[in-house]
């Protein structure tokens, strides 16, 4: 029953993490108005978008370690802390080296940046730590973090807005709740798992940035997708373009890695079954299986939102971002795509095969800088929004392909079509409810209606669901 256990705990962690982000950006657009939030954004962004470099891919590779040699644990915990934390002073520097290029940027930008990129390396520590826990499948410690952190940055935040400070204060929240995160995060893996041995180990730095640099390079270049729509936005439309099109994103963001976390409890196990060279058939089986759990919980969100866009602006964000509505259609289409990227990246590093992942960003990447400004120049936030969901789409396919290359099939299409028909119907009939039905009974037809299309086309059949969480050892490790 640990898989369900951790199952449950990694999906609780992430639930907080959804509703702290949407409950913050909230606070922050209303706060700020689409003008003020615009900067705010592009700070924020620009922070997310460097961290991969601090995080140098690190959480990943002690996963798959510590999950097959748990002895590793404290000297490459330590190690990997000092490179997270060499790593966001090289960071800062190319942040502030980004912000004096901004057009029209206000005197706090720089202070805002420094503390922002400071936050995000605190934050990104924390998660080191945390991967520990993960490899040894104590997935519990992780919503007890989460949760505890989360809650304090909502009451920073709240107190920022009461106080009525200036925008980079936000960004100061963030910096203390990471920090409190880690500290609490170090004391967990003290006393439970391992000591870590901060002493300067040049074996194991080498042998740690040697395998997480492809890592963080791909992590890198998959933030580098909406990154693009923001610097592109900022030169070619202003900074309050940035705001109709980062806030929807803010939201979409966690949705998007939300059902990864239905699957994240196997990550030690495909770790193992990426050691084993005789796994393939496992891996294969559990892949299309994970592909129709992703699509079958995703694509509704999609419908969702594609119906409900305007009405989650004006909820969400206010009056002020009314023009929102579009890019967070465009964008809620981009979840499927992007949390199965996500698992891919997962299975393909567990197959060593993380240096391939930088050639197949880079394609998608390119794709998005292609289209970028021709779409910008004629829609604006909803160009970029565009773009985005295209690359993104583009990154899925190769990938995918990369993939079956080393494992073989299966082919798309029979991992998907269930899911995407079930989906299908579900949105026919919200078409021929709309203006019939009041919104309330439609929504509360539409659940049933679609649980009751994935059972018939058998999504997920109950038989596969009790292989993936049953009592027994081998039956999981079979399934996944």
């Amino acid at each position: 029953m640990s898989v369900i256990k951790n199952s449950f705990f990694v999906l609780l962690a992430r639930i907080t993490e959804l509703v702290s982000g949407v409950v913050v950006v909230g606070l922050t657009t209303r706060y700020l108005g689409a003008a003020g939030f615009g900067e705010y954004a592009f700070v924020g962004t620009t922070a997310v978008a460097l961290s991969p470099l601090v995080a140098l891919g690190c959480g990943r590779i002690l996963v798959r370690d510590v999950a097959v040699a748990a002895g590793r644990a404290g000297p490459l915990v330590a190690s990997a802390l000092w490179l997270n934390a060499a790593l966001a002073a090289v960071t800062l520097g190319a942040a502030l080296v980004v912000m004096r290029l901004v057009p029209g940027r206000s005197p706090m930008a720089a202070a805002a940046m420094t503390v922002a990129v400071v936050g995000q390396g605190l934050w990104v520590m924390q998660q080191t730590v945390t991967a520990v826990f993960i490899a040894r499948e104590q997935m519990i410690f992780d919503p007890l973090i989460v949760i505890g952190t989360r809650l304090l940055l909502l009451a920073l935040s709240l107190a920022v807005v009461i106080w009525r400070l200036s925008y980079p204060w936000f960004f100061v929240a963030s910096a203390a709740a990471g920090g409190a995160g880690l500290l609490l995060a170090l004391q967990i893996l003290v006393r439970r798992f391992a000591r870590p041995q901060f002493g300067l180990r040049w074996t194991e730095l080498r042998y740690l940035a040697r395998e997480s640099a492809p890592v963080a390079a791909y992590n890198f270049l998959g933030q580098s997708f909406a990154y693009a729509g923001v610097l592109l936005l900022t030169w070619l439309a202003g900074l309050k373009e940035v705001a109709f099109f980062q806030a929807p994103l803010r939201v979409l963001g966690p949705l998007m890695i939300l059902p990864m976390s239905l699957l994240f409890a196997f990550t030690p196990a495909l770790a193992r079954l990426g050691a084993d060279a005789a796994a393939a058939p496992q891996l294969r089986q559990f892949y299309e299986r994970a592909v129709r759990l992703v699509l079958g919980a995703v694509l509704p969100l999609g419908v969702a939102v594609h119906v409900l866009a305007p009405y989650l602006v004006r909820l969400l964000f206010g009056a002020d971002f009314a023009d929102s509505a579009n890019p967070f259609r465009l964008l809620s289409w981009a979840l499927g795509p992007f949390a199965l990227n996500a698992l891919l990246n997962t299975i393909l590093t567990s197959l060593h095969r993380q240096t391939r992942l930088i050639f197949t960003h880079l394609a998608a990447l390119a794709v998005n800088l292609a289209l970028g400004p021709w779409l910008i120049l004629r829609a604006g936030h909803t160009g970029a929004s565009l773009a985005f969901l295209l690359s993104i789409v583009v990154l899925f396919l190769i990938n995918h392909r990369c993939l079956t290359a080393v494992i073989g099939g299966p082919v798309l299409w029979r991992a998907a079509w269930r899911p995407v028909l079930a989906t299908a119907g579900l949105a026919g009939g919200v078409w021929l409810g709309a203006g019939r039905l009041p919104p309330l009974l439609l929504a509360a037809l539409a659940v049933p209606a679609y649980a009751g299309l994935c059972a018939a086309l058998r999504v997920l059949t109950v038989t596969e669901v009790r292989a993936w969480l049953g009592r027994q050892p081998r039956a999981v490790e079979e399934s996944a």
